[in-house]
């Protein structure tokens, strides 16, 4: 009976753990979703006439 109830409070553990680092990597990856939109650069999208090619300077 010891053994099962030992085996039971481990499960629990590692479940408790497994949360813990599930949350961990979310917010990781909700820090780095945030610095990666902050730091990129602006790119305008320019509009270009329907016969532009490179050749037109």
């Amino acid at each position: 009976m010891l053994v099962i109830v030992n085996s039971f409070f481990a499960l629990m553990l590692a479940r408790k753990l497994l949360q813990v680092k599930s949350k961990e990597l979310q917010k990781s990856q909700r820090l780095a979703a945030k610095t990666q939109t902050s730091h990129s650069p602006f790119v305008s999208h320019v509009v270009l006439p329907s016969r532009w090619s490179v050749d037109n300077e």
